[in-house]
């Protein structure tokens, strides 16, 4: 289980999306892994939003409301879900690419690569990294959460190394005369993000203690305020 946070300028307090990852593997494909997407409950989010910066007590949070959930369900009688599945969002995860929906691991700057070309950062070789892929082929039409009311049809692929992150989402507005192009990139490449910081336990606590550390110093300002570093360029 994860809980994702995506935010606007670098600032961890204008999260536009929150997301609930579940991870399950399927038997009878040893080398995947698939993914459902769940939206979360309204008090939930809010709990989180007031702790943006402090991911690492994000699980607690859940903790406490699934104990909350679970009391009032035993006096009440009544079921209230914390998470809603986005139905169609489903998520094949795998060790191996796929040549035409991961094409975009071909780009170079001729444009004209035989092999996959992983990140120069990683240091690493594709077969280290993981490909994903949504279950729906053509993908699938969802209410847009930034325009309530309207339909977007999204689109996306995946590739995840150690210390890298590319996700190639597209999105499309469903019009009455079909749909308009409104975020993601036209010509296939996709989003390229790189690891900012690592989560450590601290052995100098006595009790569990996760601590934010720090990598790539000049990507620090992403972090918010309390992580900037003045050397940062």
């Amino acid at each position: 289980m994860r809980i994702a946070a995506f935010y606007f300028d670098g600032i961890p307090s204008k999260i536009f999306r929150l997301r609930f990852y579940l991870l399950y593997t399927v038997t009878e494909k040893r080398n995947e892994v698939e993914m459902e997407l769940y939206t979360l409950d309204h008090a939930i989010e809010k709990a989180i939003r007031e702790k943006s910066t402090s991911p690492q007590v994000w699980n607690d949070i859940l903790q406490t409301f699934s104990s909350q959930q679970q009391q009032q369900q035993q006096q009440q009688k009544t079921e209230h879900k914390m998470f809603q599945k986005l139905q169609g969002c489903d998520v094949a995860w795998s060790t191996s690419h796929s040549t035409t929906r991961h094409s975009y691991l071909y780009h170079t700057s001729n444009y004209n690569s035989t092999t996959p070309s992983p990140p120069s950062s990683s240091s690493v070789k594709d077969n280290t990294a993981y490909h994903a892929v949504m279950k729906a082929v053509n993908g699938t039409i969802l209410e847009s959460q930034m325009m309530p009311g309207s339909y977007v049809h999204i689109q996306d692929e995946i590739s995840f190394w150690e210390n890298d992150f590319w996700l190639n989402d597209r999105g499309y507005v469903v019009g009455k005369y079909g749909e308009e192009f409104v975020y993601g990139n036209r010509e296939g490449v996709p989003y390229k993000m790189t690891r900012v910081a690592l989560f450590e336990m601290d052995e100098k606590e006595e009790e569990e203690c996760w601590r934010r550390r720090v990598v790539r110093e000049d990507l620090a300002w992403t972090l918010g305020d309390a992580f900037f570093s003045s050397n940062a360029e």
